[in-house]
Order: structure tokens, then C-alpha cells, then sequence
């Protein structure tokens, strides 16, 4: 579960801004928070708006970032780390790139903070565990001088002997510059590593717009449960979509794919070992996988299936035949149903894209409609589908707004500030730009917005 999120010096943000999943004092959407601790709740969901290069992806790419350097680590001493510093500001190359998550695991609340440089040395590196009562706890604190000297602090519960001093000492001497303790802490199985790690590996989940579905067409493949949550979402838009299956064609020749796929299949087809799957590019669509199911090898392909009165058996079609609006749903379906039903953290950027906004409106009142209860994850996502700002629908700290200022600089900033009515019309004022976060493109006052919904709307 993630709690809040610092950004600095990465893209658009320089001045450290901060995004949070910390419910206010609001009565509203009660079913919308967890309750992690007396008087301290955690938001289910937040929608990010504003203007195309505002900055609002920027977010979501922050995320990824830090994700990818601890689940993936560097190889080896030579592999350089991808930094973004802020490109307005000269000075901002010599300072590095910050990103610092709080999140939830089980009953566990971590801090965990990295910062890089443009000469790949991850400057500074630190995880805290924060009690349900008491002061927060040092788990360790690394810092790396310019010239690639590491040192590495831990707390008292794990430097309690002058063995645990001396391992830590060693592990400072070994690590190099550009890879994240973290990493190599999980590696080395130290008992503290598990859960962080294990979170932004397993739980964490980061979704682009040009995100494919191709990786759960193994689950179709596999799991029962699966297919039933995910054709339980798409019934909940009007897209003539009402269920989803995996047509399986088994395939002969398959030395026509190469050495590659042959010694995946034979290593496959070994005792012990899972499927094999790889994408087939199809006319930009990665709509079909090849996949070893035992010795034999398939293409497993996603189908549609649709139904109406004059027909008396279902049509089928495959991906590449239905709407771009279909097929994102396809896409960030599963996402709904990791987060309900896994307990998965998703930042989907662009969530709307391709779809139209009454079926995503649908889509997110869907999700916010399940009881907390039965829900476990979260889903945080931006967009700038004004069909969404209605307090009938969110609370107002799940409504977040980024623009830039005169400096170019992003600036990120909840509806909570501003205090709005209950009755207040949140829409209107987000596209009058009483809010920020779109530009200027029209005079406002002509559009008669206290005229009929139905009325020409400016999209930001």
C-alpha cells in the first residue's frame, strides 16, 4: 500500500514535491479509505489531472524509475543509471535525482529513499521502518563519496555484535557506485530485505499507455479465477464486449522461429519447468504470444466474444478486429483486478487513453463501488477526462493537480487545498482554470456552462 511519494530534481520536478495517499478529515466515500492505524487512513484510489506537459507523467516515470533500479539492480560497474535531472535549471545536472516512497507491507510501514547522479553513483540510499508508536527505525543508510567510496550505517537491532559491524563493513567495501542496496541486500537474503523488496517487485505495478495485455493471455491460459473477474469488468462498459477467451492453435514447423525459441521449448518441456511464452508482432499488435504448453507449441490469442438478439451463437473476433477503446480495456483490466483482488499498488498513466469517457467513468465508479472489504490495492492514475471531477464520484483529497510554473518547473498540489463545496460543480472550475492545470485555450464565459451537460465541452 503506498502512502506518499517525493519527487526531486527528476523531469519537470526540481524543488522536492510530494504526492500522498493520506485520507482528510472528509465524510464522504467512507468506503473509499483503509483504515491503517486509529485515526489514520489510506486512500483507495487518486486521479492526477493536468495540461499535456504539465507533468503528470513525470510522476508515474518517477515510480517506474526507482522500481526498476531495485528489482533490476546493475550488473556489473561499467552499466550506467538513467538520470533525468530538471533540463530548465543549469545547475541541476551536478545534483542528483531524487525519488522517496512510504508504503505499507502487511502490518510493516517502510520509508525508502534513493537518490542518483549523472555519474551513475547512487549518492545516497536509505530504509527506515516507522512503528505504529514510537520514533522511526534505521534499517540502513548508505552514502557514496564522488570518488566511489561507500559507506553503510544500520540500525542497532542489526548491528548488535562486532560480527554484524564487520559484515556491514564488508558488504560497503563490495557494493559498487551505481547498485542499490536494497538490491543487493535481497540478494544476499539478509532477514530484512524481504518484504521491501518483495513489495516493489510483486506488488508495485507501473502501466504506460502504450502498455500491452499480452502477458495475461498466460493467465487466460492458466487461471479460471482470472477469467472470471476479467469478463466480470468488461460487462461493466457498453463496448457489445461480454466475454473474453484465448483461442489456442497449435502449430507445426516451428523451426521457422529459430534456434532461440527451440531451446526455450526444450528447456520448457524439462521436468519442473512453467511455459514459455514470447509476443508475436502483428501489424503493430501484440495481440497473440507463441507458448509450450508440455512439448507442444500454440499460438494463444486473446478473442472477443459478442452477443445481440439475432444471434444465436456468440461472434468471436480476435483483437486486432475490435475498437482501440476495446482494447484498452483489455489491457488495463487485469490491472483492476490485481488491485482488488491481489492487493497491487497501480499507477496507470493516461488511463483514459483511446477510451471514451463514459466507459471509463463506468470503469473507475466500478472499482470505487466494491466494498473495501473485498478490495486490497490501490489504483492511482492521470488523465485529463473532465467527465471524472465529481464529488458524487471521488473524495476531494483523491483529486490531485499538476502544472507548471513561470520557472517550468511542475508543481503538484491536492483539490483539498482549495476547499471546495460539496455542491460545487468541480468540472466546471477545472476547465475555467480555477484549479490550474489546463492551459488557456478558449474564452470560457462563451461556452454557457450552466446551460444542458450535452453543451460543446472544452477538453483540456
Amino acid at each position: 500500500m503506498l502512502i506518499r511519494l517525493a519527487i526531486q530534481n527528476f523531469l519537470s520536478f526540481y524543488e522536492e514535491r510530494e504526492f500522498q495517499m493520506i485520507a482528510g478529515n472528509y465524510k464522504r466515500h467512507k468506503h473509499h479509505v483503509y483504515q491503517l492505524d486509529e485515526g489514520f487512513e489510506v486512500l483507495r484510489a487518486a486521479a492526477i489531472y493536468g495540461a499535456n506537459g504539465a507533468g503528470k507523467s513525470n510522476i508515474v516515470k518517477a515510480v517506474a524509475w526507482l522500481k526498476q533500479l531495485v528489482t533490476e539492480g546493475t550488473a556489473n560497474r561499467d552499466n550506467e543509471i538513467a538520470v533525468f535531472p530538471f533540463g530548465l535549471k543549469p545547475e541541476s545536472a551536478n545534483e542528483p535525482s531524487s525519488v522517496e516512497l512510504e508504503f505499507k507491507v502487511d502490518d510493516q510501514v517502510y520509508a525508502y529513499f534513493l537518490a542518483a547522479d549523472a555519474s551513475s553513483t547512487i549518492v545516497e540510499e536509505w530504509l527506515y521502518d516507522i512503528p505504529k508508536a514510537g520514533e522511526e527505525e534505521l534499517i540502513f543508510l548508505r552514502k557514496t563519496t564522488p570518488d566511489g567510496d561507500t559507506s553503510i550505517d544500520v540500525g542497532e537491532r542489526f548491528s548488535a555484535t562486532d560480527k554484524d559491524k564487520f559484515r556491514y563493513e564488508l558488504y560497503a567495501h563490495e557494493l559498487r557506485p551505481n547498485q542499490p542496496f536494497l538490491n543487493e541486500a535481497n540478494d544476499k537474503l539478509l532477514e530484512w530485505s524481504g518484504p521491501p523488496y518483495d513489495w516493489f517487485k510483486n506488488c508495485l505495478e507501473v502501466v504506460f499507455p502504450d502498455g500491452r495485455y499480452l502477458r495475461h493471455v498466460k493467465r487466460f491460459l492458466e487461471d479460471a479465477t482470472f477469467r472470471k473477474h476479467i469478463d466480470t469488468i468488461v460487462t461493466k462498459v457498453d463496448t457489445g464486449l461480454r466475454k473474453l477467451g484465448v483461442q489456442r492453435t497449435e502449430i507445426t514447423g516451428i523451426e521457422r522461429f529459430g534456434a532461440e525459441f527451440l531451446d526455450a521449448i526444450s528447456e520448457a518441456s524439462s521436468p519442473g519447468k512453467g511455459a514459455y511464452f514470447a509476443p508475436i508482432v502483428k501489424d503493430d499488435s501484440f495481440s497473440e504470444v507463441l507458448a509450450v504448453e508440455g512439448e507442444k507449441a500454440i499460438i494463444g490469442s486473446f478473442i472477443g466474444e459478442h452477443y445481440t438478439e439475432d444471434l444465436t451463437a456468440p461472434a468471436r473476433f480476435t483483437m486486432d478486429k475490435e475498437s482501440d477503446g476495446t482494447r484498452r480495456l483489455v489491457e488495463i483490466a487485469p490491472a483492476f483486478v490485481d488491485s482488488i483482488y491481489e492487493g497491487k499498488v497501480y499507477l496507470i498513466d493516461e488511463i483514459g487513453r483511446s477510451m471514451h469517457p463514459v466507459m471509463l467513468k463506468a470503469l473507475v465508479r466500478y472499482y470505487l463501488g466494491i466494498d473495501k472489504q473485498h478490495s486490497k490495492g490501490q489504483l492511482i492514475f492521470t488523465t485529463h477526462e473532465s467527465h471524472l471531477l465529481d464529488l458524487d464520484m471521488f473524495r476531494q483529497d483523491e483529486i490531485w493537480f499538476v502544472e507548471k510554473d513561470k520557472r517550468g518547473q511542475s508543481d503538484l498540489y491536492s483539490l483539498s487545498e482549495y476547499k471546495p463545496r460539496h455542491d460545487k460543480d468541480i468540472k466546471k472550475g477545472y476547465l475555467s482554470g480555477r484549479y490550474g492545470a489546463i492551459p488557456f485555450v478558449a474564452d470560457l464565459a462563451s461556452l454557457d456552462w450552466d446551460s444542458h451537460e450535452e453543451k460543446p465541452e472544452l477538453q483540456a
